[in-house]
């Protein structure tokens, strides 16, 4: 495993394949398994902000690219893709946090990285594909790379919902409104295509942490 103990922040160059991937390493290690956190669709690991800053240990992150989800895009692909990261790496074990798209990835590595990953954090995700379906006009703006300006009355109530309806002014504080990759956007949303973790969480054994808000438009809570 890389040297992280007493290093708040570094950037590495990792080679996967063809691939290169900008990985981010920070906080103290301090003897512990590493945080692996995978953010959400159409976010970037910049959207973590201050929340990664108060996590006492070191957090891993890197931004999912549209070549990284393969000709065919599909998550157990990218999970895959995330394992040869972690291997270039040199880590062996660690946990993972996921958040919503993020949060799908992090079943599929504790399903099929059972020795690997040994704690998970599923935050505002679902089990995919047979999970509670959602209001069609929010899945009509969730499709939608849109995250500008001009789009963030609808973004409020049908996308974050929750304080942004009250705080607006959130959107701009925590980095929501700008430009998005379409590409890698529809990417991950391909990638969900008939994904769903329904048949194999039961068999699933790491210790779960499952954080869901009660507004979330886009994944129901009754899919906590």
């Amino acid at each position: 495993m890389p040297e992280m103990r007493g290093l708040r922040k570094r950037s590495l160059e990792v080679r996967v394949g063809e691939h290169t991937v900008t990985v981010t390493l920070q906080g103290e290690e301090e003897g512990a398994v590493p945080l692996l956190m995978c953010h959400g669709v159409g976010l970037d690991q910049r959207r973590w902000g201050e929340f990664r800053n108060q996590i006492p240990r070191a957090t891993i992150a890197f931004d999912v690219q549209p070549e990284h989800l393969g000709r065919w895009p599909s998550i157990p692909q990218y999970a895959r893709f995330v394992s040869r990261v972690m291997d270039r790496l040199g880590i062996e074990r660690y946990d993972v946090l996921g958040l919503s798209w993020g949060g799908v990835t992090a079943q599929q590595l504790a399903l099929t990285q059972p020795r690997r990953v040994r704690r998970a954090v599923l935050a505002g995700t679902s089990p995919g594909f047979l999970s509670v379906p959602v209001h069609p006009v929010t899945v009509a703006s969730f499709m939608h790379p849109d995250r500008s300006e001009a789009n963030r009355e609808h973004l409020i109530r049908r996308v974050y919902a929750g304080d942004f309806v009250h705080r607006p002014e959130l959107l701009t504080e925590l980095g929501l409104v700008r430009e998005v990759d379409a590409s890698a956007y529809r990417r991950q949303l391909l990638a969900l295509l008939g994904w769903t973790s329904v048949p194999f969480l039961p068999t699933l054994r790491q210790p779960t942490l499952i954080l869901h808000g009660d507004d979330d438009p886009v994944f129901p809570l009754a899919n906590a």
